[in-house]
């Protein structure tokens, strides 16, 4: 059987390709992918959204695709296996299979638009691989009934003694899912309206995912509490994301999520940031050098070309992460420099205590500044020793 090939995308338009789940029982799973449009000339096609982790690309079975063999991973198969319904069809949107990945100018296209994909559709997906103890209980076990009242995700808010355990046991091994220190569900998370996670053939409403951890008590990574948070429901409107959401905030929470792509973590930040739109937009491009990527990056970040700070060099995004206050604070000493005080207040006044002000070599050069001297007043910065790019770098590798 011949092997399936997209077909090319109109890039003229916001165009997607979805995915038609065909109804069924048969362990062959029967599938359609087919061209629709985000704008307003759209088909007005409804659709659901599915975020997954790929698994390994060695482990593969087959689907069928518009009349033709597609390989997909292990995890989609059974993820498409759950999802399928008996009595009809599912429309699904799945980067695995209807973005060309092959293709480095329909990639950044299709990402450029990813926050759209996800406002847009009806519901976002995010399946979880069914090892979990509750992918093995039968659908008229008592404990779905103690987690979930219903599948209409309305939670059972008394919890069995007896079951507190397992249930604790079985949450903190879905917090500690994979799937939760992805990069690209960062933008997926933020951008969905409506939002369900699936454990095998279960489900349940983020609204109420959110808050299972708090009567649960458990305690999940930062990272994992980040991603939480933002997801649709209480959480995402009285945590840290209702507040500032900017590039800076947003590198310190997840700046070492994990990407087979390095750049996939620059560009999923830069699609949920408050301050990376209209002409500060910097535009997914998977032709552009990583070099280069990072440069304009950088810029972007911290208001300035960081290249003129004595002992600067490029770094990867995860030691960026790592160093971002104390880059912030060269860049405000390199503001302070350019006389451009609206930059170096917009630089201080993001969320970081600043209680030592690191300085680039140009400190010497500023100590008579009176600039200088009105940030350190009006912000307590009690200035104590001067560090170099080259120092703050020492021990990057």
């Amino acid at each position: 059987m011949d092997l399936y090939q997209h077909d090319k995308l109109n890039l003229g338009r916001p165009a997607i390709r979805l995915f038609r789940l065909e109804k069924g029982r048969r362990s062959q799973i029967f599938c359609e992918i087919f061209q629709a449009y985000l704008d307003d000339r759209g088909c007005g096609v409804p659709y659901e959204a599915l975020s997954l982790t790929w698994g390994s690309p060695e482990l593969t079975k087959d689907i069928r695709v518009n009349g033709k063999r597609l390989p997909v991973t292990d995890n989609l198969h059974q993820a498409l296996l759950h999802l399928r319904q008996q009595d009809r069809d599912r429309i699904l949107w799945i980067d695995a299979v209807c973005i060309d990945q092959g293709n480095l100018r329909e990639r950044g296209y299709q990402v450029q638009q990813m926050g759209d994909i996800y406002r847009k559709a009806d519901q976002w997906l995010e399946e979880e691989a069914t090892k979990y103890a509750c992918s093995d209980w039968h659908p008229e076990d008592v404990r779905w009934a103690n987690i979930w009242r219903d599948m209409d995700g309305q939670v059972a808010l008394g919890f069995h003694s007896d079951l507190e355990d397992r249930q604790r046991q079985g949450l903190e091994t879905l917090l500690g899912h994979e799937w939760f220190t992805r990069a690209w569900i960062l933008q997926e998370v933020a951008s969905a309206n409506a939002a369900r996670v699936c454990c095998g053939t279960k489900s349940v409403s983020t609204r109420y995912f959110g808050l299972l951890p708090g009567w649960l008590t458990v305690v999940p990574s930062p990272h994992c509490r980040a991603v939480v948070d933002m997801m649709p429901g209480i959480s995402r409107q009285h945590s840290w994301w209702a507040g500032r959401r900017n590039l800076f905030t947003l590198l310190r929470q997840f700046g070492h999520s994990k990407a087979t792509e390095p750049r996939d973590i620059i560009y999923a930040l830069c699609g949920i940031s408050t301050d990376a739109r209209g002409p500060n937009v910097l535009t997914p491009d998977y032709a552009m050098p990583t070099r280069e990527l990072m440069r304009k990056f950088t810029k972007l970040l911290f208001r300035c070309d960081m290249t003129g700070v004595p002992g600067w060099r490029l770094v990867s995004i995860r030691d960026l992460a790592m160093r971002v206050e104390q880059l912030n604070q060269i860049a405000i000493l390199v503001h302070i420099e350019n006389k451009d005080k609206t930059l170096c207040m917009s630089l201080i006044n993001r969320e970081t205590k600043l209680s030592m002000l690191k300085a680039a070599g140009a400190y010497a050069r500023l100590r008579g500044s009176s600039m200088l001297s009105e940030v350190l007043r009006r912000h307590r910065i009690v200035l104590r020793r001067k560090d170099t790019a080259e120092e703050i770098f020492r021990d990057s590798g």
